[in-house]
């Protein structure tokens, strides 16, 4: 499978650290740009760090549903235009669990480009939070992850370029 994000061992991809990406940015929503669609852009899962195997597998098989649902193009990361890392946390709070993502996108040279913040809170405390990441919990970040991603790459000179040869 091309899609495969969460294959990669955390800490084993090569893309560098955003500057000036701090995580306490304010998260901002991409709005998608009208009548460009990001499915001329092709993209590359790299890793996603910080959770387990299982709540990693779930949230890949989210995605996988997600991104097939979607006019997106998947590729490996030596032809994608875009390369994609993911972080992940599960925080408690006094009566609910936030679940906070990262994703970092760079371009092909490697260079990163832009920032996608979300959060998720579940109204409930377990002793591991990860315990409440659930299929339902996987879909719904997957669902937010991936529409973000979709509006941010409908922006791209690629999407923009492959929009305006299919009008």
């Amino acid at each position: 499978v091309v899609f495969g994000p969460f294959s990669v061992l955390s800490g084993c991809d090569t893309l560098p650290q955003p500057a000036g990406a701090a995580p306490q940015q304010a998260h901002a929503s991409i709005a998608a740009l009208p009548g460009v669609s990001p499915s001329g852009v092709t993209i590359a899962f790299v890793s996603l760090a910080g959770a387990p195997d299982n709540v990693r597998q779930k949230l890949g098989d989210a995605m996988t549903a997600q991104v097939a649902s979607r006019p997106l193009a998947l590729a490996d990361t030596q032809t994608a235009h875009y390369l994609i890392r993911g972080s992940i946390s599960a925080f408690s709070e006094a009566k609910a669990t936030r679940i906070a993502v990262v994703w970092d996108i760079y371009d092909s040279t490697k260079r990163f480009r832009h920032r996608l913040q979300d959060t998720v809170l579940i109204p409930a405390v377990a002793q591991d939070g990860w315990s409440l990441v659930d299929a339902k919990v996987a879909g719904e970040i997957a669902a937010r992850s991936v529409g973000e991603l979709s509006a941010y790459l409908s922006n791209t000179p690629e999407a923009i370029a492959a929009s305006r040869t299919s009008a």
